[in-house]
């Protein structure tokens, strides 16, 4: 197993290009696999240090140095991730889930982008100052998030099975048809009154309506109210539809019945014919 490792060590010595000590610029480096190569690096120090820093019986002086050190590797790889986007490559997102929150850290609001990782949260100091700050505000959701659980009541179409809401809204719609019948009758008195006429000349709706049926001409007249089915109505109708297609149905039945029996009764008097000339 020893020999083994050391065969892959060498092959990998052998195949990846020396690339000596990563720059301390992410400036000076200008091949966009070498800067790959060096962030992964930064992240992987970092990744380490992380979860070293989760300890915390570090102690205080050793823990506050290591989340230095993370702050610092992390301004890095930010430099080595515009690096790489400068040379062209892809735009490097940061991990999704529980993993990049524990990676994020923690930062203060209105803070300089310092961020406290692991225990160092819970330092002398640190603790009080997350305590006393103001919870984030909630992300808003988007559109798509809202219309997810939107159902049928939302879009209106079970109003019709409510009969107190539909008697709600018939006892508002006339409540907003005498407003605007109101509101009307009194634009036209105020225009009456300017012109010098009266209340007189004004007709209300139910004259109006009256006079358009008795004076007849070529306009032509609407029912204000059409005459619709109940509930027993309704039942009544389709009970007498279903009993049509059933006694439909029902002669069909015994139209084919009837031809089959008649068939049968020929071909019995057909046998009985052919046996009695054989008789003979």
């Amino acid at each position: 197993m020893a020999m083994l490792n050391r065969w892959d060590a060498m092959k990998k010595s052998i195949l990846q290009p020396n690339r000596g000590r990563r720059p301390k610029l992410a400036s000076e480096c200008d091949v966009l696999d070498d800067a790959k190569f060096w962030r992964n690096q930064v992240v992987r120090e970092m990744s380490r240090k992380i979860a070293e820093i989760q300890n915390a019986g570090l102690g205080e002086s050793r823990i506050r140095d290591l989340n230095d050190e993370i702050n610092k590797l992390l301004r890095e790889k930010g430099h080595w991730e515009r690096r790489i986007k400068e040379l062209g490559g892809a735009e490097m997102k940061l991990p999704t889930g529980t993993q990049s929150a524990q990676l994020l850290g923690a930062e203060l609001a209105g803070g300089d982008g310092y961020k406290y990782f692991g225990a160092a949260k819970d330092l002398p100091g640190v603790r009080e100052l997350f305590a006393n700050q103001e919870p984030a505000q909630q992300a808003r959701r988007t559109r798509k998030e809202l219309r997810k659980n939107l159902g049928p009541d939302y879009y209106g179409w079970r109003d019709e099975e409510d009969g107190l809401l539909l008697l709600a809204e018939q006892a508002k719609e006339m409540e907003q048809r005498d407003k605007a019948e109101k509101e009307w009758r009194e634009t036209q008195s105020k225009r009456q009154r300017e012109q010098g006429g009266g209340m007189e000349d004004i007709p209300s709706s139910s004259s109006a309506a009256a006079t358009g049926r008795e004076g007849g001409g070529e306009e032509e007249n609407f029912r204000a109210y059409v005459a619709v089915p109940d509930r027993q109505a309704i039942e009544a109708i389709m009970l007498k539809k279903e009993k049509e297609k059933a006694m439909a149905s029902l002669a069909v039945v015994e139209k084919y019945q009837s031809r089959g029996m008649q068939r049968e009764e020929e071909d019995s008097l057909e046998l009985v014919g052919k046996k009695r000339g054989r008789d003979d």
